[in-house]
């Protein structure tokens, strides 16, 4: 299996995950502020296929509790979400809701982009 850094990603079979992005509520609070928790997220683009990769996972402390959290990228064909993802998306793969971390291109040429998603259960 080529490496997550690999040009040649695009492998039949591979890209078997559709993933629905989101952009973030534009309503502001009474402070001018983007307010996160009211309004409804914007669908961006349904059904973009995409090879969902384990790439790390860990425990995170909250006061007395210990959740889960687990890092995954998203790779698939850039022209589809050219200019549209960035880190204050989300992405709903099988059902599991990702905050987006980053999004890159790695190789430079513009067809294969590289979402990096995080997840706390």
């Amino acid at each position: 299996m080529a490496g997550i850094n690999g040009i040649n990603r695009k492998r039949i079979g591979y890209r078997n995950h559709s993933a629905l992005i989101e952009s973030p509520p534009t309503t502001l609070d009474e402070y001018g502020q983007r307010s996160y928790s009211t309004g409804s997220w914007t669908t961006v683009i349904s059904g973009w296929w995409c090879e969902l990769v384990d790439v790390g996972g860990g425990e995170i402390l909250d006061g007395v509790q210990t959740r889960e959290s687990t890092s995954k990228v998203a790779i698939g064909d850039a022209p589809a979400v050219s200019g549209t993802v960035n880190s204050k998306c989300r992405l709903t793969i099988d059902g599991q809701v990702y905050g987006v971390t980053a999004v890159r291109d790695i190789a430079g040429s513009g067809r294969t982009i590289r979402v990096e998603l995080r997840s706390a259960e």
